[in-house]
């Protein structure tokens, strides 16, 4: 049994009964059924000696909770004990996906048709479910409807990429529960998909077959459906084996039989045809049909005939007016052209006069230079007519794929800059999230230069942040007496060259906090981030036709190009528009401590090949569901920022530290009300532990 004072326990259980409190909170009780021992899990054999009083565990603000549903959590000691309640509490609950074992029916198509007529299964559990099907296969989670007759069905929606993946005897538990046995999956999550399957009704999954077929066949003709999937077939074959790919491959295997069935029918369709056309019946039916397409023909003809007599007239009438106003035109134009003869003559008599009397006085001469320079002569190459040439950047031979090969590079490019090795989890998941890493301590710009080091084969941009910068424009150029005059740094010639270029390429705004972020750096985080507007640097009319940066008045920020910050401390800092934490987070590299002597980066670079999936995540929020209790404007930068964490690890503790750290502080660090401030401290701690106090404390100093 679990006294106060000792460490939690890890269950599984089902919840029993659920209820609104006085406060109209819902809350629940869960009956533990097995437990965790060892990398093991053994029955709770006693749950009323072990739990008590009532065997249950109690659970506050159990919004997810449905009688029957299992459930992965840990039980905590009740550190508020009432008379006749219970001893311990729920905590980070997570939902278990029970296993369908339906091994029996066959292999994964096998089941899919089976599913789709309709099957008996006895005590049909109330959430979603992972089938398990012939060959170790797991397909899921799916719902599971049950029809007229008790027959279970796949429910109507979202069949069209189902996941699947593949997991061991030991990871699969049974238990007994009310005469019930149900199978579960005893990971707290399913992680990754090993591939996808398509299981929606037939004419869909074909079409989309189809659809993938028609794209990528070599030959485009329209000679078959069955010709068509079996070349797309063989050609994603020599295409790897992502998860995508064998979803593809599933599609058009499955399609290629239906596509044998469809040809069948065809052929079926052509003799019933041939067979009819000589029944008399039909014979004469065609007869009536003919005599009166024949009337309708002739009709239709005659009413076409007549429009196109009455178009003609129209025609000839508009093209005798037109000659008319041609011929109106022509007198205007000579009456004009005799004008203007007669103007240009007598301008030309003024000029030579005008010369004539400079050229008398040579002082008078040199005092109208000027005048005379559109007549003298020469030409000469205007500036705006240099061309800039951006060519794409080179690639880097050493490619990273994986979550090993980018720990093995960038740890020791980290300790050569002095930076703690930790710093590399949280930048690297903010840029994968497709968040703003801002970065903060002594070490914070080599921090990234080290990350970039090992990311991006060394490709990196600072740009020093200055008082000076008002809009998102400074951090480009302006327009100048109609000439675009690029910003020191150039940026705009890093975008230029991204759209030529493969591989990543990193810009670091050093000391974002010198200026106004609401003013600069929000605009340009919506473009680079959030992706929803362009970027306008001027109005095209507002610099010459010959100059070279005409083309990007209207730029978009490009997906090769990761955007970084540092900030700084000092007197002369200006606080960090709070909106700025709805799309980055906030990391203190010196939190934990400096990271020794830098000894310099060595010459060998590498890159994050961009076809991994070290960068292309999906939001997750299996471990910041807590937040919205404390920070309800800061839950779906949480999600992002975990789905980048869940590139790199899997441990729990890991990843609540780093949203903690990154998402939560700079959020309350941000709130100005210090009686609200403290009271969501007060509420964290209790979950993050005394720690928090001094890490929003840090973050204060630093963003207000």
């Amino acid at each position: 049994m679990l006294v106060k004072g000792q460490d939690s326990r890890t269950l599984i259980g089902v919840v029993t009964w659920t209820k609104l409190d006085k406060y109209e909170e819902p809350i629940a009780f869960v009956r533990p059924l097995i437990e965790s021992k060892g990398g093991a899990w053994e029955e709770v054999r006693d749950p009323e000696q072990e739990f008590p009083e009532r065997g249950q565990v109690f659970w506050p603000k159990a919004t997810n909770a449905e009688k029957g549903n299992l459930f992965h959590f840990r039980a905590k000691a009740n550190g508020i004990r009432k008379e006749g309640g219970d001893d311990f509490m729920l905590v980070e609950p997570r939902p278990v996906f029970e296993v369908l074992d339906l091994r029996w029916v066959g292999d994964c198509e096998q089941v899919r048709r089976a599913l789709s007529s309709g099957i008996q299964i006895p005590s049909l559990p109330p959430s979603k479910l992972v089938i398990w099907c012939k060959g170790g296969l797991l397909v899921g989670p799916i719902q599971l409807a049950i029809g007229s007759g008790g027959l279970a069905t796949l429910e109507g929606s979202n069949r069209a990429r189902i996941s699947c993946f593949q997991f061991s005897d030991a990871d699969i538990q049974q238990f007994a529960f009310e005469g019930i046995t149900r199978s579960i999956i005893t990971k707290p999550s399913l992680g990754p998909p090993q591939s996808f399957v398509d299981w929606d009704d037939d004419r869909a999954a074909l079409k989309r077959a189809l659809d993938y077929a028609v794209k990528h066949s070599a030959h485009r003709s329209l000679e078959g459906p069955k010709q068509l999937i079996e070349e797309a077939l063989k050609s994603l074959t020599k295409n790897g084996s992502s998860a995508d790919n064998l979803l593809e491959v599933y599609r058009l295997t499955r399609s290629r039989s239906l596509a044998t069935d469809v040809t069948q029918l065809d052929s079926y369709a052509a003799e019933v045809i041939a067979a009819l056309r000589k029944h008399p019946k039909v014979i004469a039916e065609f007869e009536q049909l003919k005599v009166a397409e024949r009337a309708a023909a002739r009709t239709d003809a005659s009413d076409a005939l007549a429009s196109e007599r009455k178009q003609l007239a129209d025609l000839q009438e508009e093209r005798t007016a037109v000659a008319r106003e041609l011929r109106d035109a022509q007198i205007s134009l000579a009456e004009t052209e005799t004008l203007v003869r007669d103007q240009t003559r007598d301008i030309e008599g003024k000029i030579r006069s005008r010369i004539a009397e400079v050229l008398s006085d040579t002082p008078a001469l040199l005092a109208n230079v000027s005048l005379l320079k559109p007549f003298l002569g020469g030409t000469h190459k205007s500036e705006s007519s240099v061309e800039t040439s951006v060519a794409p950047w080179k690639r880097c031979a050493t490619k990273i794929s994986d979550f090993k090969g980018l720990r093995a590079k960038v740890i020791p490019s980290l300790k050569a800059m002095g930076v703690p090795t930790t710093a590399y989890q949280p930048i690297h998941a903010a840029l994968a999230g497709g968040l703003l890493p801002v970065v903060a301590g002594s070490r914070a710009l080599e921090a990234l230069l080290a990350y970039a080091h090992v990311a991006t084969g060394g490709r990196s941009l600072v740009i020093q942040a200055t008082s000076a910068f008002g809009d998102v424009q400074d951090l480009f150029g302006r327009v100048v007496e109609r000439h675009f005059i690029p910003q020191a740094a150039g940026l705009i010639d890093v975008v230029r060259a991204a759209t030529k270029s493969e591989g990543l390429f990193l810009v670091i705004l050093e000391g974002i906090n010198r200026g106004a972020t609401e003013s600069y750096l929000l605009p340009l985080v919506k473009s680079a981030l959030r992706r929803t507007v362009e970027i306008s640097l001027f109005h095209p009319s507002a610099v010459e036709s010959t100059d070279p940066y005409k083309t990007s008045a209207r730029i978009e920020w490009p997906k090769n190009v990761l955007l970084a910050a540092t900030l700084i401390e000092g007197p002369t800092t200006l606080p960090v528009a709070p909106d700025l934490w709805s799309d980055g987070v906030l990391i203190q590299v010196d939190l934990e401590g400096t990271g020794g002597v830098a000894t310099g980066l060595g010459n060998e670079t590498s890159e994050i090949d961009h076809l991994s999936a070290l960068l292309g995540t999906t939001p997750s929020f299996d471990n910041s569901e807590w937040i919205q209790e404390v920070a309800v404007g800061a839950h779906s930068v949480a999600g992002q920022f975990e789905g980048g964490l869940r590139t790199l690890t899997n441990d729990v503790a890991v990843i609540q530290q780093n949203i903690t750290k990154c998402v939560v502080v700079p959020f309350l660090a941000s709130i100005e009300n210090e009686d609200e401030r403290n009271a969501q401290i007060e509420v964290v701690k209790k979950t993050a532990g005394n720690s928090v106090e001094g890490w929003i404390a840090a973050a204060r100093r630093r963003i207000s």
